[in-house]
């Protein structure tokens, strides 16, 4: 397929982000594309004025941006995966209403890898860390295990892929989020990046961080308890295993889901909460008994 030929869609997903957003759509808009593309921004009925700034980027840039603007909340899961179906690019690059792009070459060098590189469903890079200000806090970075490929397998429980580093192949990533579970999951990265593992490997970029992942207090992570992330961490890791259909790719969630029972059971004995620990030994008990 000629370069003239292939689309490639941008997909922003925001809520409440209105100090942020401008920044995340101008890092897009500065991209250096012989592709064609397109910006899908799916804002998730925000309270803020992150809504009316994105309308406005759109009635700019009309023939560039598509904007999808929700007439009430409908959470994390269900937002990222109507936005991505939105998408109608060959290829589909992700980034979060409050991260952003700092290479203006980004897109470029990705799909020129992934158009060469039929094994591969998605290509990852590096990402600098960044505070409310944007000042660098620190580099996170995957290049210390030497490794460029994950399989499959490896992709259900390997190395994190930030979000706003993510270009993936259009069609698969429309299947991969495409299930009404996704309306109950918050992680949606961890759930997306285990099925995208049906339809091939992951590569590494090792010499790139092309974006930046911020922290701040606003963020819907960030400002999580300790509790509620392993919650939900264990719960997207059971959405996982009830919607993948793979007997190995089973196996290897089920060593997962053990170990996030795990951490939820020494956090509930630290805090003497023994009410919690007896719940959730019981539904550790009933997944185990109930397993495939």
């Amino acid at each position: 397929m000629s370069k003239r030929n292939i689309l490639v869609s941008a997909c922003i997903i925001t809520y409440n982000q209105e100090k942020y957003i401008k920044q995340c759509i101008d890092s897009v808009l500065k991209q250096n594309l012989d592709y064609n593309l397109e910006i899908v921004i799916g804002d998730d009925c925000s309270t803020d004025s992150t809504g009316q700034i994105c309308l406005e980027y759109a009635q700019q840039n009309p023939e560039l941006i598509r904007f999808q603007t929700r007439s009430k909340n409908l959470g994390v899961g269900k937002n990222w995966s109507e936005t991505i179906l939105a998408c109608k690019g060959d290829y589909i690059a992700l980034c979060e209403g409050d991260d952003f792009w700092i290479d203006p070459n980004k897109l470029q060098k990705q799909i020129d890898f992934l158009e060469t590189q039929d094994n591969f469903v998605m290509s990852f890079h590096d990402v600098k860390v960044v505070d409310q200000n944007s000042e660098p806090i620190e580099h996170y970075s995957n290049s210390n295990n030497n490794k460029r490929s994950y399989s499959s397998f490896e992709m259900l429980s390997g190395p994190i892929m930030p979000t706003a580093s993510n270009v993936v192949r259009g069609d698969a990533l429309r299947k991969a989020v495409k299930f009404p579970e996704v309306s109950k999951v918050f992680n949606m990265d961890t759930f997306t990046h285990a099925h995208l593992s049906r339809f091939g490997e992951a590569y590494f970029h090792e010499n790139m961080t092309s974006a930046a992942y911020r922290v701040h207090d606003g963020g819907v992570w960030t400002r999580a308890r300790y509790n509620f992330r392993v919650q939900e961490a264990l719960k997207t890791l059971l959405l996982v295993y009830t919607t993948i259909g793979d007997l190995e790719s089973k196996k290897i969630l089920r060593r997962d889901i053990n170990r996030a029972y795990w951490n939820i059971f020494k956090f509930h004995l630290k805090k003497l909460d023994f009410i919690s620990l007896f719940r959730d030994a019981k539904n550790f008990l009933f997944f185990s008994l109930n397993v495939q």
